[in-house]
């Protein structure tokens, strides 16, 4: 890799237990077991596949869903690394600095999520 030059995570479906990631060139849609998550640009690597980008954590919630309510949305984190068609990646939510969760995911592999009831 060239000096300035970096790389961003492969696009495509990035899936594994409890959560699921569409990885696009300029960011990815998530899925969780009772959540979602949205980060807004490129997810670029370091030469050692590390990442550290924001993007957002949104709590689902089993039963009723009132209209009017607001969305119950986090700031977050998503770090993690990425080593061939494996990564793993920890949700941190920069306003509570509640760590969510470390997951294991698989390129183009499905995900295993249990959505909530």
């Amino acid at each position: 890799m060239f000096a300035g030059v970096s790389r961003i995570v492969r696009p495509g479906l990035w899936g594994g237990v409890h959560m699921s990631m569409q990885v696009e060139p300029n960011g990815a849609i998530i899925d969780f077991d009772c959540a979602t998550g949205e980060i807004d640009q490129p997810i670029s690597v370091d030469r050692q596949g590390n990442f550290d980008v924001a993007g957002v954590f949104i709590r689902e919630h089993g039963g009723p869903i009132v209209q009017e309510a607001p969305p119950d949305l986090h700031p977050a984190r998503y770090n993690g690394q990425v080593h061939g068609k494996t990564m793993w990646v920890t949700v941190t939510l920069t306003d509570t600095l509640e760590v969510v969760g470390t997951f294991y995911l698989t390129y183009h592999q499905p995900a295993q999520i249990f959505k909530c009831l």
